[in-house]
């Protein structure tokens, strides 16, 4: 869309929660031809299945662990990571050497300012893990 969305307002009436549309003068729309490569490309498919017991593989945190300016993907309660290794690829290994069990939200976040960390929260209670340079927990 492009240009300015005119809307003129009718009177709102006492038991009315909104006002009416008078009339509205639409912005331009803009459509990208066939020919026109698309905006996407997909890079990366897996299936992923949940953890024992769950029926879902949360917390999905981007970030870039290594510095390298590029966002991993994390599957943090599935101790994933995926590290984009070329233009094209996506490579999964394990997040961490000693992973927590049964996590149900996690953060990363440098914690004392010399690299990296991560936090998770299990069903046992709040872990930190302390994190390398390279990315690695």
């Amino acid at each position: 869309m492009d240009g300015d969305l005119v809307v003129d307002w009718e009177d709102k009436e006492p038991n009315e929660a909104t006002a009416a549309i008078k009339r509205m003068t639409p912005a331009t729309s803009r459509s990208r031809p066939a020919a026109v490569s698309p905006i996407f490309q997909l890079l990366l498919q897996d299936i992923i299945t949940p953890p024992k017991n769950y029926s879902y593989s949360d917390p999905l945190i981007l970030y870039d662990l290594d510095g390298d300016g590029l966002s991993e993907i994390i599957l943090a309660a599935k101790n994933l990571v995926y590290r984009r290794r070329a233009e094209d690829h996506y490579q999964p290994e394990p997040l961490c050497r000693y992973p927590a069990e049964a996590i149900t939200s996690a953060v990363i976040a440098d914690f004392d300012g010399d690299g990296f960390a991560i936090s998770s929260a299990p069903i046992q209670g709040l872990w930190l893990f302390k994190g390398s340079a390279p990315g690695h927990f």
